[in-house]
């Protein structure tokens, strides 16, 4: 976040969400057996878990906000999104962490 206050510039662009989409592509073509959808069920969960508000969690999974109000001013900052997803990410890895301990075989 300090370096890149405004975003990297590789993807600020008008491509920019292209740019993204090969990205995450590449990423996850390492794991045949995932897709780009499965990735966004994972996200919207690992939000909602975390206590995530909805507008927030819809602003950063790209999802149309029904509330007129929303419309209005330039939206939630890199900031806010950006600890939104680290707790996510926090939380995530907590309950991965459980179930493998649950899971573990003796």
């Amino acid at each position: 976040m300090k370096r890149f206050p405004n975003g990297f510039d590789r993807y600020r662009r008008d491509n920019g969400g292209e740019a993204v989409s090969v990205a995450a592509r590449k990423f996850l073509s390492k794991y045949p057996e995932k897709t780009f959808y499965s990735f966004r069920h994972r996200l919207a969960d690992l939000l909602r878990n975390s206590g995530c508000e909805d507008r927030l969690a819809n602003a950063i999974l790209g999802h149309k906000q029904n509330v007129i109000g929303m419309h209005y001013g330039t939206g939630y900052t890199l900031k806010n999104k950006y600890d939104a997803l680290a707790e996510a990410h926090k939380n995530g890895k907590a309950h991965l962490k459980e179930r493998q301990e649950k899971y573990a075989k003796p």
